[in-house]
């Protein structure tokens, strides 16, 4: 579970101070105010040594390689001359540790000539010149309690269709995370299922999706990893037939189960879900997320899923303690959170705040 993250330079954040974070958060704000950015700020702190997830990330948001903006687009501003420095507090089942990633260009290099009249290229002088970004380059380091920090390194070169990366040797990552988008979330949901059959875990999750469809009885993958449902009719019906607010929900609830231990970010958690079906979200996901020890971080525009998030942890009386709404405040080119507590969410909920 991260507690606290500080993002300084990354996309629409100029810089975010030690914005605290509880087990189940969802964050609001209108457009561009940097919700996703900070999904994904979160998702990069969690795994320091993947710059893989770079690539991932511009595909998340179907970005596809368009040169050097391609990479310069992670800097706020585009300002490649100050960093990108992502800190956060990790608290991990017997230990705490801080972690730092700085994020920096790597530029490509060329040899220019510049010779006199009359001399030939040979003779000339070669001088180096700095061209386009190529790729980014990580110094991170993982601080346990009382021990020395140690920065390692780690680089992704290239572009989407054609790109290398390099790892730190001998670092292993103690924490899961998975990140599901209005890109993503159906790609890894095949997978996702049969790991869950296979360990016969699927019943508190067909519980949770009966007060979506109450006929459903069963999940079976079919041919080519298509998932099909028993609803009660004389065959099974193809998952996607059952609507994208109930895939949906099926995502995120294998996401879960998959990533014990872990964190789960979701992006706009609402989408495809009708008002009425939001309250069975977050009792399933709440439920899931408690049992498998997993944070949950979550944007939103819904107010109806504003609601039904304050309104499933009322239930369990557990707000204070547990659970935040971040509203994230653009003004100009600053971006400021307000973390609510229960008093300011009651108020904001009767009055029936806009969200977007």
């Amino acid at each position: 579970m991260i507690t606290n993250i500080t993002i300084d330079s990354y996309r629409t954040f100029h810089d975010l101070a030690a914005l605290p974070l509880k087990k189940f958060n969802l964050v609001v704000g209108k457009n561009n105010s940097g919700k996703t950015s900070l999904l994904e700020a979160i998702f990069l702190l969690i795994a320091p040594n993947n710059p893989e997830l770079l690539v991932r990330i511009n595909g998340f948001r179907e970005l596809q390689f368009i040169g050097t903006a391609y990479w310069t687009g992670f800097f706020h501003n585009l300002n490649i001359s100050h960093p990108i420095r992502l800190e956060g507090e990790i608290q991990l089942t017997d230990s705490t540790e801080r972690r730092q990633l700085t994020i920096k260009p790597i530029r490509h290099v060329v040899k220019e000539l510049s010779s006199g009249k009359g001399l030939k290229p040979s003779d000339a002088a070669a001088s180096d010149t700095v061209g386009s970004v190529v790729g980014l380059e990580y110094e991170f380091d993982v601080i346990p309690p009382n021990e020395t920090p140690t920065t390692r390194t780690a680089t992704v070169i290239g572009d989407e269709a054609k790109y290398k990366v390099s790892r730190s040797e001998g670092y292993e990552e103690p924490l899961r995370g998975i990140y599901i988008g209005p890109a993503t979330w159906r790609s890894q949901l095949p997978d996702r299922l049969s790991h869950l059959k296979i360990n016969k875990r699927q019943d508190p999750i067909l519980r949770v999706l009966q007060g979506i469809e109450p006929n459903l009885s069963s999940m079976e993958l079919g041919v080519g990893n298509t998932v099909f449902c028993d609803v009660g009719l004389p065959s099974l019906l193809p998952l996607n037939l059952l609507g994208g607010g109930f895939e949906k929900t099926l995502a995120i609830l294998l996401a879960i189960n998959d990533s014990p231990g872990g964190i789960v970010l979701v992006d706009e958690i609402e989408n495809g879900l009708h008002s009425s079906s939001l309250k069975v979200l977050w009792k399933g996901v709440i439920e899931a997320a408690r049992k498998y020890n997993v944070q949950i971080v979550a944007t939103t525009h819904s107010y109806e899923c504003v609601r039904a998030f304050s309104d499933e942890l009322d239930s369990r009386l557990q707000f204070t303690d547990d659970a935040a709404v971040i509203r994230l405040n653009r003004k100009g080119k600053e971006i400021r959170p307000v973390v609510m507590d229960r008093e300011t969410m009651t108020e904001l909920l009767k009055s029936q705040f806009e969200v977007r």
